[in-house]
């Protein structure tokens, strides 16, 4: 469940911060495959990903996985 939360609200912080996958994956240091992989539900991030992606978007780990 939380990966289908993380994925859903990964969606929506990036169309609401007007921020591109390309530009998610400079600041992660990781490709845009990956970052679209966690979106399809292809790959699950680590946690230490996870906790980028909160840090990038300026919310919590707990923000980012629940609804």
């Amino acid at each position: 469940e939380y990966i289908e939360n993380f994925r859903n609200n990964l969606n929506y912080l990036l169309r609401s911060q007007n921020c591109t996958v390309t530009t998610l994956a400079k600041a992660l240091n990781c490709t845009r495959d990956t970052i679209y992989k966690w979106l399809d539900g292809t790959y699950q991030p680590t946690l230490l990903n996870a906790c980028k992606v909160a840090e990038s978007f300026g919310v919590t780990l707990d923000e980012l996985v629940k609804e």
